[in-house]
């Protein structure tokens, strides 16, 4: 709880408002809007989702959000959608490969790349 108000009394005192897009910003997690419509784009598998989803990571990224923490929300968001079992395996697996890789390096930028890929599983 006291973590909450802090975050909201930053977020006050550096924007004067308080604002879903703020908030996240600020608190470091991904907005599960941009989770779910990546998982969206990860159940297409059409080559052009490519680059929608590299836009969307960059963007979320860009918002302030590390690549460990939009992996851990993927997995908790992939869990959580009405997707086939077979696919939910699969791209667990694929995140979990990721985020295993991510706990290695501190380069972050070719498992940008990895995770956009996630629409061919």
């Amino acid at each position: 709880m006291r973590t909450s108000i802090n975050l909201l009394q930053s977020v006050y005192l550096a924007k004067n408002t308080i604002s879903e897009k703020c908030i996240y910003s600020f608190s470091g997690h991904p907005n599960p809007k941009f989770c779910k419509r990546l998982i969206k784009n990860f159940t297409i598998s059409k080559s052009t989702t490519f680059q929608k989803n590299l836009d969307l990571i960059k963007k979320v990224i860009d918002d302030g959000c590390c690549l460990i923490e939009l992996v851990k929300s993927l997995g908790n968001e992939i869990m959580e959608n009405d997707i086939s079992d077979d696919l939910k395996i699969k791209l667990i697996k694929r995140l979990g490969d990721i985020e295993n890789k991510l706990s290695i390096t501190n380069n972050e930028q070719i498992y940008v790349y990895e995770l956009a890929t996630l629409h061919r599983c």
